[in-house]
């Protein structure tokens, strides 16, 4: 069998996460772009959010993946020591 020893795969793993980033920043463009009627963000928001969405729309897929696959599911009872959250009474 063929073992890699260069740092080919983990290019190829960048490259494809650089493709799957530049799609999701192209279908964010274009949501801002028909939206922007309907959104009341400054430009500053605008750019901001063009760049950060592909990253967050990337971390959620990791995340239901991990929920789909992920076999060790329970539930962790947490204990609260307090009756307040900063003034309001609970």
């Amino acid at each position: 069998g063929m073992i890699f020893k260069s740092p080919k795969p983990i290019f190829n793993l960048f490259c494809l996460l650089v493709i799957i980033y530049l799609i999701l920043l192209s279908a964010t463009y274009l949501m801002l772009k028909n939206d922007k009627d309907m959104l009341n963000l400054s430009k500053k928001s605008k750019i901001v959010a063009l760049f950060m969405n592909p990253i967050f729309l990337i971390s959620y897929v990791w995340c239901a993946l991990m929920a789909l696959f992920k076999k060790n599911l329970g539930w962790e009872k947490i204990n609260h020591t307090k009756n307040s959250i900063k003034g309001y009474n609970v």
